[in-house]
């Protein structure tokens, strides 16, 4: 038991007399290796009592869980003990599937999955006493990659004193959870330096009075941004729109932005009007320096519109044409039957729920038209009794000789 006590004297007093082969002789209690257990071996007993021998600390072989774009902080000491008592040191090596970063004076460490990586990544762990060194065992980490549905900025458009930081954060969106997305897995700036600077993690510091606008650059090379206000908050009365929206793909939405200035109403999406756009994705959509939305094939895509001191961050989802009837939930789709369509953006639906698209003719009106109108064509949308979190939008064929940019009124039958 690595210590020599009472009970070694016990087993020493036990064989005295004994030689090798005899009945009752004990290896362990020849201490001078003569073949006889003897006074003398008692001799090297009573030099040795009290004596503890050193032994080596254990690791525990252990496992863990990371979304890939995050990171994973794990702690040393957990994963080892010293049956003296003894403080620890730890040493790494043979990482893969990510990169190591010591923390804490070397007693934890911060795992970051590689970009991309999916499955069992490791590393293998071992511990040191001062004397003596553990066995080596592996640590796994299995790494999941998600598909986001959206993104966030903790902290857009906050006001920033000169002097002063302030940390903005980026959080990933996806079906089930959301994660603080780490900065191995972005690369950070700030459009205007003089005004504002950024930190490799998010970290603005605040240089002079003005607004500058903060990009987050994905690995995949899309942005999501904010906007960021030093000194002074921007207080104009500013409408983004829409904040949720449904494509197919090959179609295309205008962003609007509108400021309310005295009794007036003022567009403000042009590029000339000091917008900037952007998108997590540029294999799902691509948008115009002017915020003309383009959708180029199914996913989900984060749009951020920055104007000024004010920034939003609409989900688009852009998805393959579904049929007639098709059961739609909270990822949101389009529904078709024939040119007659519903867009349904993610979020709006709380549940699943069975989507009809129904072309109506004049005569299937509840109500008869306003004076001073024309009908045109007509939809309803049945999703049942469901609940709508956000507006849905609508396609059907425009009136006959009606030409692009031609304004037309839709109507909806309140009772």
């Amino acid at each position: 038991d690595a210590s020599i006590d009472g009970l070694d004297e016990a087993i020493l007093n036990g064989a005295l007399g004994t030689s090798t082969g005899d009945a009752g002789f004990v290896d362990a209690a020849d201490w001078n290796r003569d073949g006889t257990i003897s006074v003398e071996d008692r001799a090297y007993y009573d030099a040795g009592f009290g004596f503890t021998a050193n032994q080596a600390p254990v690791v525990t072989a252990s496992s863990f869980e990371v979304i890939g774009g995050s990171t994973i902080q794990i702690d040393f000491s957990e994963q080892a003990s010293d049956p003296d008592g003894d403080r620890l040191f730890f040493l790494v090596d043979d990482v893969i599937g990510g990169t190591i970063r010591l923390i804490n004076g070397g007693q934890a460490a911060i795992f970051t999955p590689e970009t991309g990586f999916s499955g069992s990544a490791s590393f293998t762990l071992i511990t040191d006493d001062g004397a003596l060194r553990s066995d080596p065992q592996s640590v796994t980490i299995d790494v999941t990659q998600v598909e986001f549905t959206g993104y966030r900025i903790e902290g857009a458009d906050s006001v920033v004193g000169v002097g002063e930081t302030l940390r903005l954060r980026l959080f990933g969106d996806y079906d089930g959870g959301s994660i603080e997305l780490e900065s191995p897995s972005f690369s950070v700036s700030s459009r205007d330096a003089s005004i504002a600077s950024v930190d490799i993690d998010g970290t603005v510091l605040g240089l002079s009075a003005g607004r500058s606008v903060i990009e987050f650059q994905l690995k995949n090379g899309g942005v999501v941004a904010a906007a960021v206000n030093i000194g002074q908050p921007d207080s104009r009365l500013l409408d983004f729109f829409p904040l949720s929206y449904a494509l197919i793909p090959g179609q295309t939405r205008q962003m609007l932005i509108r400021e309310r200035v005295n009794d007036e109403v003022v567009q403000r999406e042009s590029a000339e009007d000091g917008t900037f756009y952007f998108v997590s994705d540029p294999s799902i959509a691509t948008i115009s320096e002017d915020g003309l939305l383009t959708a180029l094939q199914a996913g989900k895509v984060t749009v951020t519109i920055v104007n000024g001191g004010q920034s939003v961050r609409v989900t688009m989802v852009i998805s393959d044409p579904m049929a007639n009837g098709s059961k739609v939930g909270q990822e949101g789709g389009v529904v078709f039957n024939g040119d007659y369509g519903v867009g349904i953006p993610v979020g709006a639906l709380e549940g699943e729920a069975t989507v009809n698209v129904t072309p109506l003719d004049e005569s299937d009106l509840p109500l008869s038209m306003p004076d001073g109108f024309n009908f045109y064509g007509g939809i309803n949308v049945d999703w049942g009794d469901t609940l709508t979190n956000s507006p849905l939008s609508i396609a059907m064929p425009a009136p006959a000789g009606s030409t692009p940019g031609e304004e037309v009124f839709l109507f909806q039958p309140v009772t």
